[in-house]
């Protein structure tokens, strides 16, 4: 069970300055600035929603039940900086746990042992600094080629503006011939290159 103790106030992967740029907009016009904010955090849910996980760097407590001999527990968000880990009531201490990726260790002697335990509660923050964010000298900046994704996407976002955005051919000359992307499917909401670009970054599941 996963809880969240401190959320993000903002999601957006990029800044509106960025977003300007990639669209050639002078960064002193500030007429269409309410619409990019707009297309930014929609941008931002799309790829959250591909990916299936949050980007942006939050606090959250994480508790497992009856971890019994396993090697290791698979935290539900990174990159992660652990703050504390707690099992069956008392604190433990840093030298007895060991952070790899998403997987928690349990250490002793030096080594990786399993973990014995009924309830196991583990603090941490994880997540990616993104743009406006309060700095934290722990965070990871976020991946260029997650930037570079959400930019090429609100691209193509502003560019089919006013289009149906689930017809995916049409055929005019005599006789009209259309298809439809299927709502179901998030990856027909993006183009294949920001689809390819996400595909390192995704995960099975939202924690």
């Amino acid at each position: 069970m996963l809880k969240v103790v401190s959320r993000a106030t903002s999601r957006a992967l990029v800044s509106l300055e960025a977003a300007k740029q990639q669209l050639d907009i002078a960064a002193d016009d500030s007429s269409q600035d309410q619409d990019l904010q707009r297309v930014i955090a929609r941008a931002s849910s799309l790829i959250e929603r591909h990916c299936c996980r949050i980007f942006a760097r939050e606090v959250v407590r994480e508790t497992f039940r009856q971890v019994e001999a396993r090697t290791c527990v698979v935290l539900g968000r990174d990159p992660a900086t652990i703050r504390a880990v707690v099992a069956d009531g008392a604190l433990l201490d840093p030298d007895c746990y060991e952070l790899d990726g998403q997987l928690l260790y349990r250490i002793r002697r030096g080594l990786q042992a399993g973990w014995f335990t009924q309830h196991l509660v583990v603090d941490y923050a994880a997540g990616y600094q993104l743009p406006g964010q309060p700095e934290e000298a722990e965070a990871e900046p976020l991946p260029a080629d997650l930037e570079q994704a959400c930019l090429l996407l609100i691209t193509a976002m502003r560019e089919a503006a006013g289009r149906d955005p689930m017809l995916r051919s049409q055929t005019v000359p005599e006789t009209l011939s259309q298809s439809w992307l299927d709502p179901r499917n998030t990856a027909a909401h993006l183009p294949p290159q920001v689809a390819d670009a996400l595909a390192p970054h995704s995960r099975a599941l939202f924690a």
